[in-house]
């Protein structure tokens, strides 16, 4: 019987790292993003040894409410199977129990990713000629994998270097997520351990040139190194101090460190997004648009003429879902947060992300965020306290 048991929980380990694989390393195609992944979901949802996240009902039943208002509206197809792939994760979530995410899969994820990053660096010919292959663009930017040429001290972060994901935040995003479950479930390693790979993946997200990504990385590398009594004195100085100096440094210099220009992209990128909020809240006449949302993330409303490229969640969700489905997906993290043990919580500073990029609107990232939301939360009756 004991052995019978080692044996499935092997396969499931297996299962888990290959989803995780799969999540993240899926060529660009809308067709594969969505439809295996919710396939994925289906199959844990049907081999689950896990009982509902009750609290998910809340934006169950605000995604549904939008689906039947908007069904025979201006959503679009790719709207709804957007949207009730969002559903497919949370009905299957948790999609594991107590089930540790093994470190090998995450060094094969962040190696091809970061991989990647370098073969356009120092233009590696077979490298890039498999990414163009696998993850071609699509949509014109081919400029964020060019990695500039001329590589000084101060223009290191201008790389913009978004390897296979093309998009450099996107890229900083997945990288944030792995460094931030490796974190989690290697606290206990010894520190030479954990130091190497997570200024690895420090390193990665500094080429990304990424604001956000500059930023939770950052926090990231400083939890790791100051949350734990097991580092010495010398090394949190000396950890915090590096990191401090080089974000002081790329703030107040002129030329370096476009991601770490942290108050540019709040006057520029941040400050754009809310007055495009602000310009829909404004316009938007209808009660039941405020509550429920159009649902259609082509976000183009032709009574308006505007294209709202929100770019950030809160935007998306008012939008696509209302506010209703805003405070409903509130509720639903906070409630998710309150089952984690206190020391997985690091996990969570990959939700920043929601404030100027997507998590639960991007197919690839709210299957990966929800799959290693699974195997950290804990399904105990009581919440743990905050």
């Amino acid at each position: 019987m004991k052995l019978n048991k080692e044996v499935f929980g092997a396969k499931k380990d297996v299962s888990l790292g290959i989803a995780l694989m799969i999540g993240l390393l899926l060529p660009h195609t809308n067709r594969m993003l969505l439809y295996i992944n919710p396939l994925i979901c289906i199959g844990f949802f049907m081999n689950r040894d896990t009982k509902f996240c009750r609290d998910g009902w809340a934006p169950i039943i605000a995604i549904i409410m939008s689906m039947l208002v908007n069904m025979a509206g201006a959503a679009s197809g790719k709207s709804m199977l957007t949207a009730f792939s969002i559903l497919l994760c949370i009905v299957s979530f948790p999609m594991v129990n107590n089930l540790r995410l093994r470190n090998i899969y995450i060094y094969i994820c962040f190696g091809f990713i970061f991989l990647s990053q370098i073969g356009y660096m120092f233009n590696f010919g077979l490298v890039t000629s498999l990414v163009d292959t696998l993850y071609p663009i699509t949509w014109g930017e081919d400029f964020i994998t060019k990695a500039n040429e001329n590589v000084t001290i101060d223009n290191y972060i201008d790389f913009r270097l978004g390897g296979l994901y093309r998009n450099p935040n996107h890229c900083a995003k997945y990288v944030s997520f792995l460094m931030a479950i490796y974190i989690v479930f290697n606290k206990k390693k010894p520190i030479i351990q954990q130091a190497v790979f997570v200024f690895l993946c420090y390193t990665s997200i500094l080429l990304t040139g990424s604001r956000t990504g500059f930023l939770i990385g950052s926090i990231l590398v400083l939890m790791t190194f100051l949350r734990s009594n097991k580092k010495s004195t010398l090394m949190r100085i000396a950890v915090t101090a590096g990191v401090l100096i080089l974000m002081i440094y790329n703030i107040t210099s002129g030329g370096g460190g476009r991601g770490a220009k942290i108050e540019a992209g709040f006057h520029g990128s941040a400050d754009m997004k809310w007055k495009l909020l602000m310009d829909y809240l404004t316009n938007e006449n209808s009660v039941l648009y405020y509550l429920i949302g159009h649902l259609d993330l082509s976000l183009y409303n032709p009574s308006f003429d505007v294209n709202y490229s929100f770019d950030a969640e809160y935007g998306y969700m008012i939008y696509c879902f209302g506010f209703i489905g805003l405070f409903a997906f509130a509720y639903y993290l906070y409630a998710i947060f309150c089952h984690i043990e206190k020391n997985d919580r690091i996990f969570f500073i990959v939700a920043l992300w929601m404030l100027t990029s997507s998590i639960f609107f991007a197919y690839r990232a709210v299957f990966v965020f929800m799959l290693l939301l699974s195997t950290i939360y804990r399904q105990n009756t009581k919440r743990i306290r905050v």
